[in-house]
């Protein structure tokens, strides 16, 4: 496990996952006001780290409408 910390850049998180060569990526947060950061850091694993699987846990919820939900 590698705990990048909080208030993580998305490169910094696709830097880490080539890096250590990471299969698995998981991302936590309880408030919805990261959505946005998190959306980012999903669109830019699926582009630069494709094989890594990812999983996103929180509150549970998401805004309505939200595109990082539909990922």
């Amino acid at each position: 496990v590698i705990d990048l910390g909080k208030d993580v850049k998305p490169e910094d998180v696709i830097d880490a996952v080539k890096k250590h060569d990471a299969k698995i990526v998981g991302l936590s947060a309880l408030m919805t006001t990261t959505v946005p950061a998190m959306e980012e850091t999903v669109m830019l694993l699926k582009k630069e780290c494709p094989k890594a699987r990812f999983r996103y846990d929180g509150q549970g919820r998401c805004l309505p409408g939200c595109a990082f939900c539909r990922l």
